[in-house]
This record gives structure tokens, C-alpha cells and sequence, in this order.
């Protein structure tokens, strides 16, 4: 018997040949037109046998059904990571300089990681194996190079900040700020061990922000120029 799909891919196979033998009548024998709507016809005729070979993939119905696996999906930050990248980008693109690559690497890692986190995420149906799975592949990775780029680009953006200011007071004055900050907020850290992670992530993610833009405004704005010494001129004797 002869399915739906089967009658659907035989009936183009047929429009293809009466379409091609129209064609070849019709334009004095120009056999290019002609010869794609014969490849076009046996294609859907060999796609038809398929289909009625294979009943349209049906299976027989038995008296159990399958149970549907639903997989959940891993929280996945690296969509907004990728759009950070390509904001780092274009203004790196703007403006010259390094934050072009850095733009570069955050778009080439949060590719990464969405790949291998979407894979993970359809290895099975428990989705606490699939953490695990995902973790173990990726966190050999993500620790030491996620340490290196951090520390780099709180050299990077800071020293950008600290070029842009008017003058050097004004750079130590920040920079004495910005360490006691830093330091007063590790040792409330440690004061209060019942601190939630999620607001411990909360902070650093404000103060990564912060220092990335601040960063890019400093990087904008160019480095201050050089103060002039002048040196005391001393007579001859």
C-alpha cells in the first residue's frame, strides 16, 4: 500500500518529468532546464520508495507506550556572556586597542561553553548527572583559565582608570580607596561565614561591571599627558 508521503514524493517525481519534457519542447531543446527537473524527479522518487518502504516511519502500536523523556535545561548565562562580548567588541573595534581581542576571546568562550553545555545537557535524562558530566569536562579548564583572565583584566581595567585620572595624587588617592574597599569587604566576608553565595556573586558581579566599565571610559578617554619638570637651571661659576 501506498502511503501519504509516498503519493506526495511520487507525484512530484511525476510533475518532474512531464515538467521537463514541457521544458525541453518549449525551448527548442535547451536540455539544462530539462536535465534539473529529471535529477529533481528521481530524487523524489527514490525519497517516495523510501518513504513507502518504511511506512512514513510509522511503528506498530503495541499496548505500551513509551515513556517521554522530558530533559530539563542547565541555567545558561552564556547568551548574556556572548552579548557582553560583542559590546567589548564593538567598542574595542571603536576605539583600538586590546579590548578588540578581549571582546574576541569573551564571544570565543561563551561559544564554547554553550556548546559543550548544550551537549551535556541531552547526554541523559537526569539532569544531575548531566551537571556532573559538564563540570567534569569543563571545570579543568575553567579554573586556571578563568583566573588568568580575571586577573588580567582587573590589571587591564584598573590601570586604565588610574592613566585617565588628572593627575598622579589623584591616582594614589584612588587607588588607596579602592584597596581599602577591597579590604574592608574580605574581612566582612570572612566575618560572616552564613553569607549566601547568591549575594556574594551579586557583589562581584557589580564590582566586575564597575571595573570593566570603568575601564572602557578610562580607555576612551586616553591616558593623561605627561607632567613637565622643569629642572632649576644652576649658573656656570
Amino acid at each position: 500500500m501506498i502511503t501519504t508521503g509516498g503519493r506526495l514524493w511520487f507525484a512530484i517525481a511525476a510533475y518532474g518529468v512531464v515538467g521537463a519534457a514541457l521544458y525541453f519542447l518549449a525551448t527548442g531543446g535547451e536540455d539544462g532546464g530539462a536535465l534539473t527537473l529529471l535529477f529533481i524527479a528521481v530524487g523524489a522518487l527514490v525519497i517516495g520508495g523510501a518513504s513507502v518502504a518504511t511506512r512514513d516511519n510509522d511503528v506498530a502500536a503495541s499496548g505500551e507506550k513509551e515513556p517521554v523523556v522530558v530533559r530539563s535545561a542547565l541555567p545558561a548565562p552564556w547568551p548574556a556572556i556572548g552579548a557582553l562580548g560583542a559590546g567589548v567588541t564593538i567598542v574595542g573595534w571603536s576605539v583600538g586597542g586590546i579590548l578588540l581581542y578581549v571582546g574576541f576571546g569573551i564571544i570565543g568562550v561563551a561559544l564554547l561553553e554553550w556548546m559543550v553545555q548544550g551537549w551535556a545537557e541531552r547526554s541523559t535524562a537526569d539532569p544531575a548527572y548531566n551537571k556532573a558530566l559538564r563540570d567534569r569536562i569543563m571545570f579543568p579548564i575553567e579554573v586556571p583559565v578563568l583566573g588568568l583572565a580575571g586577573l588580567a583584566l582587573v590589571i587591564l581595567t584598573f590601570s586604565r582608570v588610574l592613566l585617565a585620572l588628572p593627575s598622579k595624587d589623584a591616582s594614589t588617592i584612588v587607588a588607596i580607596c579602592v584597596a581599602t574597599l577591597i579590604t574592608v569587604t574580605a574581612f566582612i566576608v570572612a566575618s560572616r561565614p552564613r553569607i549566601s553565595t547568591a549575594a556574594l556573586s551579586w557583589v562581584l558581579a557589580i564590582a566586575a561591571v564597575a571595573l570593566l566599565v570603568g575601564g572602557i571610559v578610562g580607555g576612551v578617554s586616553g591616558e593623561r599627558k605627561p607632567e613637565e619638570h622643569h629642572a632649576e637651571e644652576t649658573a656656570n661659576p
